[in-house]
């Protein structure tokens, strides 16, 4: 019988603007956590937001993508635990990838392969409801590493 191994995906994000923040909900929440999807446009004027519905909101899209990416990504039989990447992806303004690219190397090729598909297969990802941090999201760079 096979055994299923779970894989916890740590990124940390560098939004425009944004400082480093390490994206981790509680293993408790994480069973909670909504499907990622792609916020509909709004029909009417955004209402005004305060630094901290903002805050929350760009943490909420940050663990959507962390968690949307971590589902299309498949763990290369050949790849050791310890690996990381850095990638930076380029977003449309529905949250297609325009680009991805590996900036800083796990030094193993096919891990990083495999995290570059990911991020491609995952496409479009979510973003803010908010349209004004969109700029914010238009260019992503996180580190992926993979825990067991």
């Amino acid at each position: 019988m096979k055994q299923k191994i779970a894989y916890v995906v740590v990124m940390q994000f560098v939004l425009a603007g944004c400082a480093t923040e390490q994206i981790e909900p509680p293993v408790e929440e994480k069973a909670n956590l909504p499907e990622a999807s792609v916020p509909s446009p709004s029909s009417g004027p955004t209402p005004p937001v305060t630094g901290t519905d903002t805050a929350s909101e760009i943490q909420q899209a940050q663990t959507a993508i962390r968690l949307k990416i971590s589902r299309y990504w498949k763990r290369s039989s050949t790849s050791r635990q310890d690996l990381q990447c850095t990638v930076r992806v380029r977003l449309a303004r529905g949250g297609e990838v325009m680009g991805a690219k590996v900036v800083r190397s796990s030094g193993s090729a096919a891990f990083d392969r495999t995290v570059l598909s990911a991020v491609r297969r995952a496409s479009p990802l979510p973003l803010p409801q908010n349209p004004e941090l969109f700029e914010q999201f238009r260019e992503i760079e996180f580190v992926f590493r993979p825990e067991a």
